[in-house]
């Protein structure tokens, strides 16, 4: 028996993450959340842990700012756990996907270049090298913290462009969704990125029923005061003045 099941959210950041958990960990994806709602294949057994999901409470990782007096989840593993914020723009800016291949150490010494260039497009976390103001922080993070040397050296041998046009060509943008049939969907091109990465990457097959509502909510980032937090399900900073939040109701 798997010790944890995954929660799959609604992009590549965490299909792929999932998808590496599941090489390295054994662990399978038995639910969708897609900030809206909770979906389940299977009846509730192991204990999860949420994937590129901000939970407030549960087992995760993560990758957007958190750390916020009774928000802060402990459970979280997510970079931007691990400072208090003084300025929103030292914060990591990359994918969940890049923390847990450098937590694992999951070896991609043999990727192609263009597999390397998919992994850092996943998120755009390759936009703060292209910003002079940006790059001594990008590069504290990368390097000094999650060191991806090999992976930091080909952003110097491409253009933003280049990552754009990445992104564009594998539809890395497009959303997960569910089927009034209860089945994923997605316009992301996965099959083309399993044979750039040279391992499958694909949905749940199984369909998906759903077990609760939420209530999805933008907010600005100083106007939470009025929120019961026990009902927060997931909070996340994604703007520097923007909080997106699902609530219990």
């Amino acid at each position: 028996m798997r010790e944890y099941d995954l929660i799959l959210s609604n992009d590549i950041d965490s299909l792929l993450s999932c998808r590496i958990l599941e090489l390295i960990k054994g662990y399978k994806i038995n639910y969708f959340f897609d900030f809206n709602s909770i979906y389940r294949i299977n009846e509730p057994i192991n204990q999860v842990i949420g994937v590129d999901i901000d939970f407030k409470n549960l087992k995760c990782w993560s990758n957007h700012y958190t750390r916020n007096g009774s928000y802060h989840n402990e459970n979280s593993a997510n970079l931007n756990n691990t400072f208090v914020m003084t300025n929103y723009f030292d914060k990591y800016a990359g994918s969940t996907l890049l923390e847990i291949i450098s937590y694992y150490d999951f070896d991609i010494s043999k990727f192609s270049d263009e597999a390397k260039m998919i992994l850092w497009a996943i998120d755009v976390a390759y936009k703060g090298f292209y910003r002079k103001k940006f790059r001594d922080v990008h590069k504290k993070w990368f390097i000094s913290v999650l060191q991806l040397s090999d992976l930091y050296s080909i952003l110097s041998n491409h253009t933003e462009n280049d990552f754009i046009e990445i992104m564009k060509k594998y539809n890395l943008n497009s959303k997960i969704w569910i089927d009034k049939e209860g089945y994923l969907k997605t316009n992301i091109k996965l099959d083309e990125i399993s044979k750039v990465l040279g391992f499958s990457i694909e949905l749940p097959k199984e369909k998906f029923i759903k077990s609760r509502d939420f209530q999805y909510e933008v907010r600005e980032a100083e106007n939470l005061i009025n929120i019961d937090t026990s009902k927060i399900i997931s909070i996340a900073r994604t703007r520097l003045d923007e909080v997106r939040l699902s609530i219990a109701y």
